[in-house]
Parts: structure tokens; sequence; C-alpha cells
């Protein structure tokens, strides 16, 4: 289940195409956790755009992005919030966001 892996710099050139998630930052956190995968964690700098950060890669190379998006202010890592899923193309996004959904039942389900 736990197969998502860095994205690296490989996300680069990832956007957003309408596509969004709800979730915790510690959500995203154990998840990003369980894979063994790093993230960028900005929290409480609300002049960043984003103050969470995480890039995946599917086993089969499908490069995504995570990310909130202008919060501009301080919130707490339980608070729920819409999470921009990015990716290369609309489908990219797409395929993350089903991996996304399976992988924070699990973390829902077990680990809270």
């Amino acid at each position: 289940m736990f197969n998502l892996k860095n994205a690296h710099r490989e996300s680069i050139g990832t956007s957003f195409h309408g596509i969004t998630i709800k979730a915790s930052a510690n959500e995203l956190m154990i998840l990003a956790e369980n894979n063994g995968c790093d993230y960028t964690d900005n929290s409480g700098d609300v002049y960043e755009k984003s103050q969470y950060d995480f890039d995946f890669k599917t086993p089969e190379g499908v490069v995504f992005t995570v990310y909130d998006w202008k919060e501009y202010r301080e919130f707490d890592v339980h608070e729920i919030l819409r999470w921009h899923v990015g990716g290369k193309t609309e489908n990219a996004s797409r395929i993350g966001l089903k991996e996304l959904r399976k992988q924070l039942e699990y973390v829902r389900d077990y680990q809270l």
C-alpha cells in the first residue's frame, strides 16, 4: 500500500488542474512518513503561498504534488483544509487524488 516515492525535482512543471482533497496537515505528514517521503514544512510562515508541500511519485512514474494554497494564516495541523493536488497533466492529478484517497483512508482508520 505504501508505494509512493519522493518526486524531488521531478515535480518541477506541475500545476493545478482544479483537483482538490480535504485533509489535515497531520494526516498528510503521516501519509508521507508511511511512504518514506520528505515534505516541506513552512508552518507558521503566513507570508508563504503554501506552508506545506508534498511531492510524490507513483510506482508507474506519475508525479503529483499536494499543497495548501494561499492560506496566509496560521492553522493547526489537525484542521481540515482543502489541498491542491497538482500534476503535469489533469490525468496525473487525478491519479494522485486516487492514491491519496486510498492512503488517507488507511491513515484515518488506523493511525489517528
